[in-house]
């Protein structure tokens, strides 16, 4: 519970922003913009209307110049009552969403340490920050192109998108790395670029959707330093991991084939390991290999769960309803199962269109569908038919789906 404040002045009710339920900040100009911000919440986004998805807590235009020192007055409650004097600048929102292309806050997180920075800026990009003070950022793009020259002071670097598009100028400190490649359907396996400027980094996350092309493992050997190896998704040609020596620190989720992967006594350094939501069968065998190097060494951390057959990642991931209005959500959700399940085993092309028309009716049947839900049902479609067994044409598949649907 937070304390009372007896003081009355001004700046000082300000600066108890989270007392309140409405945020009063000058982003593009004085008192441009009001928030509602929950008193627990320690993030604050800022988007551009037509192009960002979700909960935005301030609009701007995607080139407003933005005031960053507009949040140098507002503190946590923890460090407004214990701390405030090592914080002249203030420590909340302790993360940052950002949704445009000023670059002012480079020049902010030299007085005021940012501590988590998630940007998706649009414009092409020749960055130094260098004296940039920022623990985590988070960069996200896709068409336009980044070019960073970076400092010591960050610490954790993720990179979005299209990363064929970013190129690292200069780095001087970065160990930590995070990758999520954005889908491409012109290639059957996702490649990293090489990165020369972070070859020494020492952990490194790879993360991607496991129903979409696999990640090739052989593009991590552009890190030879690596102690800490986290890889979420589906990914082929692990067998190479053998030749990271030194790893600590391994992490599986999401992956629905392990077929290759060394055995868990190929790394002598190993402590902490987890798999969860992968392949049953490389589940089965890490766990007996845990069991026999537990007795001949310590771990900090052992988890090996939720281990699944190759069906449970098709029928549970990448489904479009998720968004969808609950009851509808639930009920397209179940016939989308159904119907892949059905295509699935089926040997004929007619088995393949009655199950496919079985499905549209039942979407039929639902009530307001939305323009961009048909969109959705379209996606449902594609990965539905992905998935068949006889190769269908896809004008042909189209057809009966324009000749049964009704919305």
């Amino acid at each position: 519970m937070l304390k009372k404040v007896r003081n009355s002045n001004a700046r000082e009710n300000k600066e108890l922003w989270f007392n309140n339920k409405e945020l009063t900040i000058s982003l593009t100009g004085k008192d441009s913009h009001k928030a509602i911000i929950d008193s627990s919440q320690g993030s604050f986004s800022i988007g551009v209307k037509g192009r960002t998805n979700g909960h935005i807590d301030a609009w701007v235009n995607e080139n407003d110049v933005i005031n960053w020192d507009a949040f140098n007055e507002f503190y946590t409650p923890y460090c407004y009552y214990e701390c405030k004097d090592r914080y002249p600048f203030g420590d909340w929102p302790r993360f940052l969403i950002y949704y445009g292309n000023d670059t002012g806050f480079i020049n902010w997180s030299i007085k005021r340490v940012i501590e988590d920075f998630y940007w998706f800026p649009t414009k092409n990009m020749d960055l130094d920050l260098t004296e940039a003070n920022i623990y985590r950022l988070h960069i996200g793009i896709q068409d336009n192109k980044m070019k960073l020259t970076l400092g010591k002071n960050i610490y954790w670097l993720q990179l979005e998108g299209n990363l064929y598009n970013y190129k690292i100028k200069k780095c001087l400190k970065v160990t930590r790395l995070q990758f999520s490649p954005a889908y491409d359907e012109k290639v059957n396996s996702y490649i990293l670029p090489e990165f020369k400027e972070l070859k020494t980094a020492t952990a490194v996350e790879i993360n991607l959707s496991p129903l979409n092309q696999p990640f090739d493992c052989k593009s991590l050997l552009q890190f030879p330093n690596l102690k800490e190896l986290y890889l979420i998704g589906h990914v082929i040609n692990v067998e190479i991991l053998k030749d990271f020596k030194n790893l600590e620190k391994i992490g599986i989720w999401d992956s629905p084939n392990l077929k290759g992967m060394p055995n868990l006594n190929t790394w002598k350094n190993l402590k902490e390991f987890i798999a969860i939501n992968i392949d049953e069968l490389a589940g089965r065998k890490f766990k007996e290999e845990i069991k026999i190097l537990k007795k001949e060494r310590e771990f900090k951390f052992v988890s090996i769960s939720k281990l699944r057959d190759p069906l449970w990642f098709e029928t549970n991931y990448g489904i479009p309803f998720s968004e969808w209005e609950s009851k509808n959500e639930k009920k397209a959700t179940s016939a989308y199962k159904i119907c892949l399940k059905n295509i699935k085993k089926a040997t004929t092309e007619e088995e393949i269109k009655n199950s496919l028309i079985n499905f549209i009716e039942k979407i039929n049947r639902l009530d307001n569908i939305e323009t961009i839900e048909r969109d959705d049902i379209y996606t449902a479609i594609s990965i539905i038919m992905k998935n068949s067994p006889l190769k269908i044409e896809t004008k042909k598949w189209e057809s009966w789906f324009e000749q049964v649907r009704e919305f």
